[in-house]
């Protein structure tokens, strides 16, 4: 039984690091700049939402009905999304 070990090109494993480095530093951008877009009161949502406040905590952070968080929360995301699309960076089929 023999095994075989392929060798791997260390250049070409630099290249693509950079590579891959550099497309999410695009993207980063792309995101920042789609975050940046959003209304104040949907980047507050956003932000609250990502970092675990509930709905019923995002209203009352913001003054305002668990209801409408969601709805801004769901406004930020739709947003981001569209935007990303338009870049043809994502397919965020899946984010909710």
């Amino acid at each position: 039984m023999s095994t075989s070990k392929k060798s791997v090109n260390p250049e070409a494993v630099y290249e693509y690091q950079q590579e891959a480095d550099l497309l999410n530093q695009e993207r980063g951008a792309i995101i920042k700049a789609a975050i940046e877009r959003l209304q104040y009161e949907e980047r507050l949502a956003l932000c609250f939402y990502l970092t675990g406040a509930t709905r019923e905590g995002i209203g009352e952070i913001l003054g305002c009905s668990h209801t409408w968080a969601q709805k801004l929360y769901t406004r930020a995301v739709d947003k981001i999304r569209d935007d990303l699309r338009k870049q043809k960076i994502y397919d965020l089929s899946d984010l909710k």
